[in-house]
């Protein structure tokens, strides 16, 4: 008990001599964090999430070959903690690595059918041509 009543006196005096800041010092300061500059107004960590609209999103790793080409263009892959939606930005275009997934599913599957469809095609041709040489 002794002790505690020593270290808050001795706090109460540190207080007493340091006094109180000159007016106007801590609102200066407040204003300067609270005002965000150019840079951090346009980083994309302080946009909001496209599906929810809260601010509580932050860089989410890579998963699969479609983020990490991503990352090799310079996107960077964005978790929101609210909804969970994983994003990416492009100026001010939103990208879901699901839907580029999807999309190069189906090109992925078209390929293959338009490359099916051109062997069936050349094997016909070349099994005509192999019977007119008889």
């Amino acid at each position: 008990m002794l002790s505690r009543a020593i270290l808050q006196g001795a706090f109460a005096a540190q207080v007493q001599m340091r006094g109180t800041p000159p007016p106007g010092h801590g609102e200066a300061q407040q204003a300067q964090r609270e005002e965000p500059t150019d840079l951090t107004a346009r980083s994309s960590s302080h946009r909001p999430c496209p599906r929810c609209g809260s601010t509580r999103v932050h860089r989410s790793r890579r998963r699969g070959v479609i983020e990490h080409v991503f990352g090799l263009a310079g996107l960077t892959i964005r978790r929101c903690h609210a909804c969970g939606l994983r994003f990416t930005r492009l100026g001010d275009s939103v990208i879901l690595p699901e839907d580029v997934g999807r999309v190069l599913r189906r090109l992925g599957q078209l390929a293959l059918a338009v490359a099916g469809a051109s062997l069936v095609l050349g094997l016909m041709v070349w099994f005509a041509a192999r019977q007119a040489a008889q």
